[in-house]
């Protein structure tokens, strides 16, 4: 047994200290009608480490870049009532109805009087609903908590229960209230550092457009000298549905990127509210081999507040990319052991879709098929905490070898990796044997060691099941002035599927 002492364990990680490598460096893309304090056109971009670093930027989760709606009021009356007759005070928004108060006539009551009753009884409530009740005279004027937004304006929102004679209160209704325009934006970037603490984010914000041609991507590539990997991009345009040509928009985008060596994959959240499952399209039967299509969402708590404050789609974007962040290049959204979303609070303990439907009121069979035509959503598993992607697929057919989001991150890595590795040799002498014509021996086995070195870090980190580099000795390199290698690499594979034949026997073999 030790001798009594004091002593100190070293925590790690506490400094948010940036990891090794650029497999994490990420991108957001959102499109507002203004930009918040830290943003302007000349300003649109901004790199950011942690989100006190997007809140010091003027997006923050607390509503306080709402408007809030004015001119809610109760104009109070009195011209037959019997002693202890009541009114009760009503909202009813963001799908809830509550009670404001009741108040009670008294004989000898005016109308000033009753009014005064109301306000008293409104306020005696604010800690639980945030309503507060002014004015003089007649009025109970109300000013509402942040958190309402646009959701007062207008309608029936203001209502009042009467219990007796008392004459019913003239109701003016809210105005003017605009919902808070960069929430979401602040919801995904919490969700983004979550799933991926050490994350490296570039956080592009730009004017919303009347057609979406995802040209801010590569805005932002500029800007960060081609340097993201992953990029996650949300469509909050209301009045613009989901069509699979933004898709292709996007794969376009993508393919410019790859062109000028840059390789990076997108995550796209899309606008599908008020649009029914059943009647979504088949990616599978699109090309889009670096776009993946996430159409999950919370759907009972944060994420499903938001749904319904902002009245579109919220989506799994900021969960989606930042755990393709955390993740290794070969490793799978779904993978169960490591990938739990439900894990650090109760956000996406409900999954849903982002249409607002839940996860658990579809059929197996509609699942199946939104499986089948590749969208990305997130589950449960019967028996097992916690909630999981159901997978990667990008937007091409399953006979493609880039099909999946960890099989397009795996090669892309390569790509970058290996030139990388053979920059130093463009326009370099390459020597051929004098008397063939055919590269040197000692000429193949440098390029192959150049090439080799990347792709063999890779497999000694998991990354890749094995590869091999080939270089032909009989191209004609002094004719042509090309090089070629050919790289064959050995993917890791994904346990999708894990079939166990089990049964009883009367002894075993």
């Amino acid at each position: 047994m030790a001798l009594p002492d004091i002593r100190f364990t070293l925590s790690t990680n506490g400094l948010g200290r940036p990891l090794d490598g650029k497999d994490h460096y990420s991108s957001m893309v959102f499109y507002t009608a203004a930009y918040p304090s830290g943003f302007d056109g000349s300003n649109q971009i901004k790199k950011v480490f942690s989100l006190s670093d997007v809140e010091a930027l003027g997006i923050v989760g607390d509503y306080s870049n709402e408007t809030l709606g004015t001119g809610g009021n109760y104009a109070m009356s009195v011209t037959s009532a019997v002693d202890g007759d009541t009114i009760e005070f009503k909202v009813t928004a963001l799908g809830v109805t509550t009670s404001l108060g009741i108040a009670t006539w008294n004989t000898g009551d005016s109308t000033s009087a009753l009014a005064t009753k109301a306000r008293t009884a409104i306020n005696a409530l604010t800690s639980t609903h945030g309503f507060v009740a002014a004015g003089s005279s007649a009025n109970v004027l109300l000013t509402p908590p942040s958190g309402y937004g646009a959701n007062l304006n207008g309608g029936a929102v203001l209502t009042s229960v009467i219990n007796g004679a008392i004459t019913a209160p003239t109701i003016t209704q809210f105005s003017s209230g605009v919902s808070d325009p960069y929430i979401h934006i602040w919801y995904h970037a919490k969700r983004y550092f979550i799933s991926q603490p050490n994350g490296v984010l570039w956080l592009g914000i730009f004017p919303t457009a009347g057609t979406l041609n995802f040209e801010e991507i590569t805005t932002i590539q500029n800007f960060a000298e081609g340097q993201v990997r992953l990029f996650g991009v949300y469509s909050n345009t209301t009045s613009t549905a989901f069509a699979t040509g933004q898709v292709t928009t996007l794969q376009g985008i993508a393919d410019d990127n790859y062109d000028d060596h840059r390789p990076c994959d997108i995550i796209y959240t899309p606008n599908i509210n008020g649009t029914a499952l059943s009647a979504l399209a088949d990616l599978s039967a699109l090309t889009a081999k670096n776009v993946l299509v996430d159409i999950g969402q919370d759907g009972d708590a944060e994420g499903n507040e938001l749904y319904v404050y902002l009245g579109r789609s919220i989506g799994t974007l900021g969960a989606c990319l930042g755990t393709a962040a955390f993740a290794k290049v070969h490793e799978n959204l779904g993978y169960v052991a490591k990938f739990n979303l439900a894990a650090s609070d109760t956000e996406f303990a409900v999954p849903a879709f982002s249409n607002g439907v839940k996860v658990r009121d579809q059929s197996t069979s509609l699942l199946n098929v939104l499986y089948a035509y590749h969208w990305t959503f997130i589950k449960k598993h019967i028996d097992y905490t916690g909630t999981y992607f159901v997978d990667a697929k990008t937007a091409i057919a399953n006979t493609s070898d880039y099909c999946t989001l960890e099989n397009n991150r795996t090669i892309n890595k390569v790509i970058r990796n290996v030139r990388t590795s053979l920059m130093p040799q463009l326009n370099g002498p390459v020597y051929v044997d004098a008397t063939s014509g055919k590269l040197t021996a000692d000429q193949i086995g440098y390029l192959e060691s150049l090439a080799n070195a990347p792709v063999e870090q890779m497999e000694k980190d998991g990354e890749l099941s094995g590869y091999k580099v080939i270089i032909n000795p009989e191209q004609d390199v002094l004719s042509t002035g090309n090089l070629e290698l050919t790289i064959q690499n050995v993917p890791v594979g994904v346990s999708r599927n894990i079939n166990v034949n089990v049964g009883f026997v009367t002894k075993v073999s």
